[in-house]
């Protein structure tokens, strides 16, 4: 797949761009069985799952590529690569992954901020649209009810936010943008709800003010994000931020993709698996 100089344009004036039936129903649905283990601690991480503050229900997976071999294969698609080369250049590797899970009626907000906030204080240098960019796949349905990823359109373009990390508020430390500025930011930028059906995938800029609101719906929603950055982009820090919750958090292998694996390898293992079940 190749972004057309639309889609392009769209990315670099809004910060995102939607992209419906990224993924076939099939794949979907290996993606979708991946997830229902990763979501529980009997995932080949459990350390990399973070849970809850109020339910105690899985609330975050993280480096999922690591204990899956469908999400591995994910991540070094010629349908993920292709587009993440048009725009950060031909040098790129996984800088991390992570799925944000809202279980049905339980899943809690994800507060106002921007991705790079938190990047930046791991040592990444540069967040512009053509440094780092997220492809986040709906791994279920993404309706008005269920907490759905809003953007607001254009924030990509504004600096590093004055925020605070919220330590209480969600079970995750999130680089909360001040609330005073963020209200001046929401009268400027629309937000953007991205609705779609399972398979649809979103490709936004890492300065995009982004959040989503509660699960109030009887199904569940997850979303997978696939996080990629230059090579030339690479932290100069260490260590992961020190108050985050799980030692998961940046790919521990930053070594540059190629193309080493095809398309169809989902539908493949899809097949493999069926036909040994």
């Amino acid at each position: 797949m190749r972004l057309s100089e639309t889609q392009i344009e769209q990315y670099e004036n809004d910060g995102y761009v939607i992209v419906p039936d990224f993924l076939a129903p099939e794949e979907v649905a290996l993606l979708a069985a991946e997830a229902d283990i990763l979501g529980t601690p009997q995932r080949g991480l459990p350390d990399g799952n973070v849970y809850e503050n109020e339910s105690g229900m899985i609330r975050k997976s993280y480096s999922f590529d690591k204990d899956s071999e469908a999400y591995f294969l994910t991540s070094r698609m010629p349908r993920m690569l292709v587009p993440t080369r048009q725009l950060l250049g031909e040098k790129i590797y996984l800088y991390m992954t992570h799925m944000n899970h809202k279980v049905a009626k339980k899943g809690e907000i994800w507060l106002w901020h921007q991705d790079y906030a938190h990047w930046e204080l791991d040592g990444v240098e540069r967040g512009g649209a053509h440094d780092m960019v997220t492809i986040m796949i709906m791994i279920d349905e993404s309706t008005p009810e269920n907490g759905p990823l809003q953007v607001l359109k254009g924030s990509h373009k504004l600096p590093v936010e004055a925020f605070e990390i919220d330590l209480e508020e969600t079970s995750v430390p999130t680089a909360k943008v001040d609330e005073a500025r963020m209200a001046e930011i929401v009268r400027s930028h629309e937000a953007v709800t991205c609705l779609g059906g399972a398979g649809t995938a979103v490709i936004f800029a890492p300065m995009a003010i982004h959040g989503s609101a509660r699960n109030n719906s009887t199904r569940t929603r997850r979303n997978a994000y696939f996080v990629y950055n230059r090579a030339d982009n690479r932290p100069t820090i260490a260590e992961p931020r020190r108050f985050h919750v799980s030692p998961h958090l940046m790919n521990a292998d930053p070594v540059e993709l190629d193309m080493g694996v095809d398309d169809g390898v989902l539908v493949d293992l899809a097949r493999r698996r069926a036909s040994a079940a």
